[in-house]
Formats: structure tokens, C-alpha cells, sequence
């Protein structure tokens, strides 16, 4: 006999009649059909950065002399001009490959909000970051200072509550670490590894410097903490015997937020880092969170450096450096190749193009990760919406998404979420040559794992491939010679880049190029005060 149900109607007659009511449901309907999904893939042109390997240009038609020659338009080489304009140097031009300056900084607009298509915060500085504190003084994040001489910040770029929310099993948690359901191993071990690296923050070596310290030229070179660049972090927690899934799952997520590859790639030194490495300063203003942020996301900071930059020429591809400081670009806009002959130039570019700018005179030192970033232009919120301004899903190999209205006042109907996943660096070429479709359905799918059936929500989904986003801080990197080596002055030309420091943080790249800056300061044997210490 068939199973009955509690009213005497079988079960499979009582499906018949849930399917029947179902469809009539469905055919009283009467709301429109969700439009088709829109989008486009955005981005730099791939094409003509590629010329640089092809190595065909046309003969030089024109010279043009200057002062100063910055190449690349990221948050180094708009640092260098920055630190050049405070001196008084006037004669500096910028070409940057892409049609708009800011590198990864990079942003975008529609009708609804602003949006980042790369870095999206800036940490509250520590004591010994002197430089930061004064470029964040000046773009007026810090507004004095108190009776103690503590920084006062600006609270209204500072991130709002809530900050993190963390997506598991159905449920949103706060915070990025799964302390719910957590066993008592689990925790023993947390608690162990906060210990751990709370230590560290605070240590010093034999030569008296922080162990990690930000910018990292400043960190302690004592082998006691320089050792941890040997092994992978994954290697480290194996050998300290920290084996929670959820303490790997943090430290993992970690190492792939800030440096685009995973613990079994970064070098325990690096991840150490993104632990320790932070001691911000504490303020009233900084209570709960540590960060500044905007809806354009670190092209707030771009846009404002780019002030001053004198003159400049976009969609130009630099393909040839010479160390007496004659530089050919190809000009995309013309068809036409130019020399600058300068009597100083600034290469803040990543390693991999600079060693073909020089030939080889500095080499390519370590690899990037690629990066698919999207901005996600929703009609309405989901019902779960978290409020958070930075949302992850514990279960996903992408790294989750930030709000990028989060810091707008009022309500908000409409969002633009930019949602980010650093990928394999295998996987490159998969990422440079997948259709929009296929990309935009893999951001879509992530967001229904943490929110369901998101067809009416979203109204277009934007994305940006960054073929080298980060500069990965594999075992070796930032203690091995190759790193110092790109690092050092070849004839006329100064290296600047984020690349420098083997992390890719804001103020590394700040510090890279006011440091490259102030070395042509010394050149021009101008009086200066530093600002970029090495000590």
C-alpha cells in the first residue's frame, strides 16, 4: 500500500496535488521575466602589452628631453612624482601603458556607486611607518594631533560597522575566524597562534629592529626571524603542529587575500607578516576597525597623488631603457614610437617588465598571480543581505566581496558588490582567454552559494583580468639576493615598484617610489629631508 499522510490522502497523491498547485502558481505569476544578464569584460589592453614581448615598433620619429621620466602609473610611480613636486622638480613626464593611471588602484562608476577593480583599503598606519603617516596627513585622513601627540584620524574613512561576515553552512558569522562549532582543539590551537604571532609583533632582533616591520626594508635581518623565508607557511604550521582545519582555513585565506597564492605557496616570513606585521596605531577614532576605505577604493588615493604629476601620456608603451636614460615608447594613440632622453628615470614597473625593458640588466626575480575582479551592479539586496563591508564564504575558492556602497550614508536599495578570486598562475592564460559569459557565470554562481536565486537581483556583472595582480612572496623571495639585486640603481635609471619589497602592500609601492625620488634628489645634489628612511 502506498504511504499515507496524517488526513488519509496518500503521499503520492498529495504530490499531485502540491505539483498541481505549483503550476498554477506559476501561471498566476504575473511578474516580468528577469532581463537578460549584461556585462563586458574591462581591463587593460592585453594586445599591446603584449607587443612588448613581440618586440616589433616602429622606427623613432621623435625626441622629446626631460628632467625626470617616471614609467608607470600605479601608486609607485605616482609616489616618485609626488615626492619630486615637494622638492620643486617640475620637468617629469609619466607614460603609462594603460588609458588611465593608478595601476592596480584602478576604478570605475555607473549610476549607482563608485567601485574598485583592484585594492580597495588602506590600513591605519604603525609608529615606525613615518612616510605613510605624512602622505595620509596630507590627503587629510589624520586631522591633528591630540594632547599626547597621537594622530587624530579622519572617522569618516575609516570603515564602518559592520566590518567582516564570514558565510557557513547557511549561516552568516562575525568576523573572518569559524569560532561557531569550533572543538576544543580547534581553539586551544587559535589561542596558540595569536599567541604566537602577538609575540612577534613586539619582537625585536639582535640589531635591534622590529622583527616585521612596514615598510619591510625596516624589518630586523636576524636570522632568528629571517629563517621563516625558507619554508612555506603550510610547512610551518605542519612543523608547529597546528593542524585545524579552521586555524589552516584562516591562515590560507590570509595568505590569498594580501598576496594572491595560499599558504603552501607564500613564504612563512610573508604570512608571519600579515599577522604581525600590523600594529596600528590606537586611537578612539580606530576602535573596531583599522582600515580606510572608499567606494573607488585605493584610486581615492591615486587621483590624489596624480595632482602631482606634471605632465604625463597615456596608452604609452615603454619597450626599450637604456642606463643613460634614453627611453623608446610607443605611442598607441599615434602609431608612432618616441625617445625620451632623460637625464633621470624612474622604472616603477613590476619585475617581470622591467627585466625586458633592460634586457636582462635586471632580472625577473618572482612571479604574479593572476586576479578576476567583478563589480556586480544589483537592482536590490538580497533578503540576507549582512551589512558587512566585507563578506566571505568560508566554502568558495574565491576570496568573497566587498560593498562597495558600505560608506555611503542612508539607505541603500541598490549595491555594487566587487567580488575578487586570485587564481593558480597556471591557470593565466584560461583567465586571459575565457568569453565573459563563462567568468560572469562563476561570480554569479559564488554569490548564490551565500545568497540563493539572485536572477532578479542582479542587473550586470563587470569584470577585470589582472594577468599579473600581485607579486607572490614564495619561499626566498624576500630574503634572496635577486630581490636586492633589482633593486639597485643601473646607470641612470632608479627601480620603483612594489615588486621591491616582495609584499604587495600601498606602502610599499609609496615607499619604493619616494625612496627611488629622494636618490635622484642626492643625484641633483639638492638638500632635502628625507622621508623615506632605510633605518
Amino acid at each position: 500500500m502506498p504511504q499515507s499522510t496524517r488526513d488519509g490522502v496518500t503521499r503520492r497523491n498529495a504530490l499531485k496535488l502540491m505539483g498541481a498547485g505549483a503550476a498554477a502558481l506559476a501561471c498566476k505569476d504575473s511578474r516580468p521575466k528577469p532581463a537578460p544578464l549584461q556585462g563586458k569584460i574591462m581591463g587593460n589592453d592585453a594586445v599591446l602589452g603584449h607587443r612588448l614581448r613581440q618586440g616589433k615598433f616602429p622606427n623613432v620619429s621623435s625626441t622629446i628631453k626631460r628632467q625626470v621620466l617616471i614609467v608607470g602609473g600605479g601608486i609607485a610611480g605616482l609616489s616618485a612624482a609626488w615626492r619630486l613636486a615637494h622638492a620643486g622638480i617640475t620637468d617629469v613626464e609619466m607614460v603609462e601603458m594603460a588609458p588611465k593611471m593608478g595601476g592596480t588602484a584602478r576604478s570605475g562608476e555607473n549610476r549607482v556607486s563608485q567601485y574598485p577593480w583592484g585594492a580597495h583599503y588602506v590600513p591605519v598606519p604603525n609608529k615606525e611607518s613615518k612616510l605613510a603617516l605624512r602622505l595620509y596627513t596630507e590627503l587629510g585622513l589624520v586631522s591633528g594631533r591630540d594632547t599626547n601627540g597621537q594622530p587624530i584620524f579622519n572617522a569618516r574613512h575609516l570603515v564602518f560597522e559592520p566590518e567582516d561576515r564570514l558565510f557557513y553552512r547557511g549561516k552568516w558569522y562575525e568576523g573572518l575566524y569559524l569560532e561557531a562549532g569550533a572543538s576544543q582543539d580547534d581553539t586551544r590551537q587559535f589561542e596558540a597562534f595569536l599567541k604566537f604571532t602577538n609575540e612577534l609583533r613586539t619582537a625585536r632582533g639582535k640589531d635591534g629592529r622590529i622583527a616585521f616591520a612596514i615598510p619591510t626594508a625596516l624589518s630586523s635581518s636576524d636570522p632568528a626571524f629571517t629563517q621563516f623565508d625558507r619554508v612555506t607557511m603550510a610547512a610551518f604550521l605542519k612543523k608547529k603542529g597546528w593542524n585545524s582545519p579552521r586555524l589552516r582555513w584562516y591562515v590560507d585565506y590570509a595568505c590569498r587575500d594580501d598576496y594572491g597564492a595560499g599558504a603552501s605557496e607564500v613564504s612563512a616570513w610573508a604570512a608571519l607578516h600579515y599577522f604581525a606585521g600590523r600594529r596600528p596605531y590606537q586611537t578612539g577614532q580606530t576602535a573596531g576597525t583599522h582600515y580606510f576605505t572608499w567606494p573607488q577604493g585605493n584610486d581615492w588615493v591615486a587621483k590624489r597623488l596624480l595632482k602631482s604629476v606634471p605632465r604625463s601620456r597615456l596608452s604609452a608603451l615603454a619597450f626599450r631603457v637604456s642606463k643613460n636614460g634614453h627611453v623608446e615608447v610607443f605611442d598607441a594613440e599615434s602609431e608612432k614610437s618616441l625617445l625620451y632622453e632623460a637625464e633621470h628615470v624612474i622604472l616603477a614597473t613590476p619585475n617581470h617588465i622591467t627585466e625586458k625593458l633592460t634586457n636582462g640588466a635586471r632580472k625577473h626575480f618572482a612571479k604574479h598571480a593572476p586576479w578576476l575582479v567583478a563589480n556586480v551592479t544589483l537592482r536590490a539586496r538580497p533578503f540576507n543581505s549582512t551589512g558587512g563591508w566585507n563578506n566571505v564564504s568560508y566554502d568558495s575558492q574565491a576570496l568573497g566581496y566587498v560593498d562597495s556602497t558600505h560608506q555611503q550614508f542612508g539607505k541603500k536599495e541598490q549595491a555594487v558588490w566587487t567580488w575578487y578570486q586570485a587564481l593558480p598562475v597556471k591557470e593565466r592564460i584560461d583567465l586571459l582567454t575565457l568569453p565573459w559569459t563563462v567568468l560572469a557565470k562563476r561570480v554569479k554562481n559564488d554569490l548564490v552559494l551565500m545568497h540563493g536565486n539572485m536572477d532578479r537581483l542582479i542587473e550586470r556583472i563587470d569584470v577585470w583580468r589582472w594577468g599579473h595582480g600581485t607579486i607572490i612572496p614564495a619561499p626566498g623571495v624576500i630574503s634572496g639576493d635577486p630581490r636586492r639585486n633589482a633593486q639597485k640603481t643601473w646607470g641612470q635609471v632608479r627601480l620603483a615598484h612594489t615588486d621591491l619589497s616582495g609584499l604587495p602592500l600601498i606602502e610599499e609601492a609609496n615607499y619604493r617610489g619616494v625612496l627611488a625620488a629622494e636618490d635622484i634628489l642626492r643625484q641633483m645634489k639638492i638638500k632635502f629631508e628625507t622621508w623615506a628612511t632605510r633605518s
